[in-house]
């Protein structure tokens, strides 16, 4: 054990991707008004849950999505007049459900995608507590 602390190493443990979850408050949707080929469209059917609980308000003409590849999403706004940049808002989101049952095919989804990390992150941690457990004896 070269950890100080079971939490020590516990943290040192790789992250899991976000596993999905309800919408609150905060939550928000994309909707792509103008139609255009910007990759928008895929966004649309799903809810946003920004992670710092944000509330994101307002109407952008720009809009770029960009996957974080750990279940998270970087969205940022561009607010524009006249075709010029007056300023940009980024907010970190997860993926979220405002239905009970869709929220169950995402969560079952994401244990069947993840199964393996999972496991292998659940052992680990398995390991972390018995050695500190046979360490404090």
């Amino acid at each position: 054990m070269n950890e100080s602390s079971k939490e020590d190493a516990l943290a040192k443990l790789p992250k899991l991707p976000i596993a999905p979850k309800l919408t609150t408050y905060t939550a928000f949707q994309i909707i792509d008004v103008s139609n255009e080929e910007n990759g928008l469209a895929e966004y649309e059917n799903f809810w946003l849950q920004p992670i710092d609980s944000k509330k994101v308000i307002g109407i952008s003409k720009n809009i770029k999505v960009k996957d974080l590849k750990d279940g998270t999403y970087e969205i940022t706004f561009y607010f524009l007049q006249r075709g010029k940049e007056l300023s940009s808002t980024k907010v970190i989101c997860y993926l979220a459900s405002n239905i009970d049952t869709d929220y169950l095919k995402a969560l079952n989804s994401y244990k069947n995608k993840f199964a393996k990390i999972i496991k292998e992150d659940k052992d680990k941690r398995d390991k972390i507590e018995r050695e500190w457990a046979i360490y404090h004896k």
